[in-house]
């Protein structure tokens, strides 16, 4: 009985932790995409062209592509969980700074840096869920990282696209 018991918390815990990174990976994911949906806004606010502002999608998947693989190399020594929680609070906090930004220059940086945090906690999201399960459950565990990506490309940016564009605020709202 008693080790039922310890295996069920064990599994529970497991679960919420796996959650955890879905939701973590559902708001980067989220961040990373909503502004697609909100070029325009974004243009018409700090006016540059639409064509211009494109270049936030740009800065964003460059800073996944180049710049999470260095902050990975540059972080290794840190623990994991230590760096899911400091990945997720700065890409926080640079949505919060690019809401309020009120020219382009500075928002393409912090999207760019943003993209970068994001590519630290996929990364560190994948190996934290490798090692909560036995390797027959890995595929889940990865699935649940993925999923949460995938979930906000499905609900997360319409969702943030609706928000930046029916709030007073416009897409800062969003951010």
């Amino acid at each position: 009985m008693g080790r039922t018991l310890q295996l069920e918390q064990g599994h529970a815990r497991t679960s919420l932790a796996l959650g955890a990174l879905f939701l973590g990976a559902f708001v980067v994911g989220s961040t990373e995409l909503v502004v697609v949906g909100l070029l325009t806004l974004i243009a018409r606010d700090l006016a540059v062209s639409v064509a211009t502002t494109g270049a936030l999608v740009t800065a964003y998947a460059l800073g996944i592509a180049i710049g999470g693989p260095i902050l990975a190399a540059a972080t290794m020594r840190l623990g994991r969980r230590f760096l899911l929680w400091l990945s997720l609070a700065a890409c926080v906090a640079g949505n919060a700074l690019a809401a309020v930004a009120t020219d382009f220059g500075p928002l393409l940086v912090l999207r760019a840096v943003t993209g970068a945090l994001q590519g630290l906690f996929v990364g560190v999201a994948f190996s934290v869920a490798a090692g909560l399960v036995p390797p027959e459950r890995l595929g889940r565990a990865i699935a649940m990282v993925f999923g949460g990506i995938a979930v906000s490309t499905a609900l997360g940016v319409p969702l943030g696209t609706v928000i930046g564009q029916e709030q007073p605020s416009g897409w800062r709202a969003t951010f």
